[in-house]
């Protein structure tokens, strides 16, 4: 049988942090990311036997019996159990929606849809490019002429 404690058992958060060995801003990251338990109810004190129990959970160390599940943590992982066995009913209508537009289109129309832009994109970027090619050619055809007026001079 353990001794009696007679500290108190809720604690300010620096009286937390101190308890844990840590700075208060460390133990503040610990509460916000849930690694923590958070103040008590209504009050800015936290309790010495949640964060033990925390403690002892993240060492290994059991306390007897595990802890009740409530409801909500039970919803939770139910929900989680079934996302890891099964794709959401969502992802399943756009995965077959997707296969249904695939079988329907041509095959230019797959084509914009796997390079992801629109007709319009496509359309323009064509243009541009046929544009630049033009003016490549027209430069060309100017080197050219003025190297044939050099050689006939």
């Amino acid at each position: 049988m353990s001794e009696p404690d007679d500290r108190p058992r809720l604690m300010t958060k620096q009286q937390a942090a101190a308890y844990c060995g840590v700075s208060a801003p460390t133990f503040t990251k610990w509460v916000l990311a849930g690694d923590m338990p958070g103040p008590f109810k209504s009050t800015r004190m936290y309790d010495r036997r949640a964060i033990d129990l925390v403690l002892d959970q993240a060492a290994g160390i059991s306390q007897g019996a595990p802890p009740k599940e409530d409801a909500l943590d039970k919803w939770r992982r139910e929900k989680a159990e079934r996302e890891a066995r099964s794709e959401s009913a969502f992802d399943r209508w756009e995965r077959e929606e997707a296969v249904k537009a695939a079988a329907s289109m041509t095959p230019y129309q797959a084509a914009l849809t796997a390079s992801g832009e629109t007709s319009h994109e496509k359309w323009y970027r064509e243009s541009q490019a046929r544009k630049a090619r033009k003016a490549e050619r027209a430069r060309a055809k100017e080197v050219s002429d003025a190297a044939k007026a050099k050689l006939t001079k």
